[in-house]
């Protein structure tokens, strides 16, 4: 088997993949990801679970994963799917500024702001304040780290 490394560009895999151009791909995505299922509704695709051993390796090996299911139906005509996940991260320069950084995090996470965060897709009903924190990959901003600790979710 020949793999082919291929640069990431948003929906660039799903129409390589229609068009027999790569067999495969993986991706980091929330679940429905629009694409794969128009994929497998066309029957062009099949999801392959990560799972068993090689799961548990990787799980170990990579802090910032998450051992997750797809629930069955998110995609056409496929049951419950192992693999795993990893945190939605807002990510900036740390040379932003604290007070905007410390606003915009606040902001995010507002009670009144809940409800268009999770209309957005399917998988941001998953977004906490805790689960941001969560082996991020990256430092704190200083400014989100004072949200956070404001908020009791980190010392």
């Amino acid at each position: 088997m020949r793999v082919r490394l291929v640069p990431f560009e948003s929906g660039n895999s799903a129409q390589l993949l229609r068009d027999g151009k790569i067999d495969a791909f993986f991706s980091m995505a929330g679940a429905p990801m629009y694409s794969v299922r128009d994929l497998i509704g066309q029957k062009l695709a099949r999801l392959v679970p990560i799972d068993g051993e090689g799961r548990a390796r990787l799980l170990k090996s990579v802090p910032q994963l998450r051992p997750i299911l797809i629930p069955a139906g998110i995609y056409p005509g496929i049951g419950v799917v192992e693999t795993v996940g990893v945190n939605a991260y807002w990510v900036t320069r740390d040379g932003e500024p604290d007070p905007l950084i410390y606003r915009s995090t606040r902001a995010l996470f507002h009670a009144a702001n809940r409800a268009p965060l999770a209309a957005s897709h399917p998988s941001a009903r998953e977004i906490s304040p805790g689960s941001a924190v969560l082996n991020p990959p990256a430092p704190l901003h200083s400014g989100a780290a004072r949200f956070y600790r404001e908020a009791g979710i980190i010392p």
